[in-house]
């Protein structure tokens, strides 16, 4: 990965969790963003993120779609770039499936 793709992602992860920090700051489900990546043309932003406590994968749909919007223009407000990437917001399970795999570790070996 490249220097300024990198530098972009780092920039991304930054205006976003602040965004998502106001946007959830009331309500009671933490929002992590596990990665940033942009394509090498800078068209497409793909950031995928993790809830806690997990929610319903139809909450999660409904969070995606009413603030998509509203991540995107604090995207165009804050990267000095020609074009905006379009943001792709996808639920990271991963950390649900790490604790899984944890706990049946830890029963073995109980």
């Amino acid at each position: 990965m490249s220097y300024r793709i990198e530098q972009i992602n780092n920039t991304i992860l930054e205006l976003l969790g602040n965004k998502l920090k106001l946007l959830t700051s009331k309500s009671q489900v933490l929002i992590t963003i596990q990665e940033v990546s942009v394509s090498p043309d800078l068209s497409n932003c793909r950031v995928y993120l993790a809830f806690f406590p997990e929610p319903s994968q139809k909450q999660v749909n409904q969070f995606i779609n009413s603030t998509r919007v509203e991540l995107q223009k604090t995207l165009a407000k804050g990267l000095s770039l020609r074009k905006t990437p379009r943001l792709q917001l996808i639920y990271d399970s991963r950390p649900d499936q790490v604790s899984r795999i944890e706990k049946i570790l830890n029963d073995y070996k109980s």
